[in-house]
């Protein structure tokens, strides 16, 4: 089970990594998390939104203009969510 807090926490992380344009960082984050289940951890993550809220996948739009990297955290953030909200 995943707690408030951690959450946040993994939130903060994935945030920071793709800030730096570490995609591989970026999908360890998410692949750590359940995506199973009836309100899986991993989707939770992937919808959730930091202070300004703005989710993950939001930040990295904000940056793939400019950058390739971020345009392949965008479109893994992306398919990720996409694949967790229709079939799991």
């Amino acid at each position: 089970m995943t707690t408030r807090s951690s959450h946040d926490e993994n939130l903060r992380q994935l945030i920071a990594a793709i800030q730096r344009g570490d995609l591989p960082r970026v999908q360890a984050i998410v692949q750590q998390q359940s995506g199973t289940g009836v309100f899986p951890p991993r989707l939770s993550l992937l919808q959730s939104v930091d202070e300004i809220g703005r989710r993950a996948e939001d930040v990295a739009s904000s940056l793939a203009d400019s950058s390739d990297v971020h345009r392949q955290i965008v479109d893994y953030l992306s398919r990720e969510r996409l694949r967790m909200e229709y079939f799991e």
